[in-house]
């Protein structure tokens, strides 16, 4: 549920709701839900989507090409400039809190919907999981990815992020469960982490609980190849006296 401050922001942005469903209009054509029989009234309700559809088009480009939110701002006076007999230009205004908005509140959770239900339609997938600390924070912050096999491919996608504090096995634990929820956690074939004794301490109290439940347990073959990938191939080029890191 979104904090109240931020549903007091909409009207300002000129949301009225959240543009994850209207994410449909990417791939359908736009269909009032309301029968009018006045033609101005359905122009200017398509007129509306076609405004939010072209903000939802830039806000993945800021994604897409790693833009800054702050780099978005005034970009609808640019936009009018240079597309002077465009009616969506004129009403175009995504800067940078309102991207925010769109990418937070709109994007993210659609995209994590559809990855949900593409992870339901498989057999197996991998988890991953890495603390760093955040220092806009000053605190650890956990990613949560999943990898899996996919249209013929490994695919490896984002799912989410925590923030916790002073770190022990339990609360890796309680914070891992809160971000796989809607994961089946009896379909978790590895799990792929770094290697501190806290990390093994909370990986051996999962395996108990999938035992318990499940009656399953996660195949154990070390903490992450990640890691061991990079440090073969390091040390592999170092071996060749190449040089190839200070050229």
């Amino acid at each position: 549920m979104l904090h109240r401050l931020h549903l007091q922001t909409l009207p300002r942005l000129h949301l009225q709701t959240l543009p994850r469903l209207h994410l449909q209009t990417l791939h359908h054509p736009t269909q009032s839900p309301i029968a009018a029989t006045n033609s101005e009234s359905i122009s200017s309700y398509v007129m509306k989507n076609d405004v939010l559809d072209a903000e939802i088009f830039w806000s993945l480009k800021c994604i897409n090409s790693r833009y800054s939110y702050n780099s978005c701002e005034g970009n609808n006076k640019i936009f009018e400039k240079m597309f002077k007999d465009s009616l969506i230009a004129k009403q175009f205004s995504c800067g940078a809190t309102k991207t925010v908005y769109v990418c937070c509140f709109g994007l993210a959770p659609y995209f994590k919907a559809n990855l949900i239900k593409c992870l339901n339609n498989v057999e197996q997938y991998t988890v991953l999981f890495d603390e760093t600390l955040n220092k806009a924070t000053q605190l650890k912050q956990v990613d949560i990815l999943v990898r899996f096999w996919h249209n013929d491919q490994v695919a490896t996608c984002y799912l989410t992020s925590a923030f916790i504090g002073h770190v022990k096995a339990d609360d890796i634990m309680s914070v891992f469960y809160q971000c796989v929820e809607k994961l089946k956690l009896s379909k978790i074939l590895q799990i792929s982490m770094d290697g501190p004794n806290v990390n093994w301490k909370f990986f051996e109290n999962l395996q108990a609980d999938l035992k318990k439940e499940y009656s399953h347990e996660a195949l154990s073959i070390g903490s992450c190849g990640l890691h061991i990938l990079h440090n073969s191939f390091k040390y592999g080029e170092s071996s060749t006296g190449w040089n190839i890191s200070e050229s």
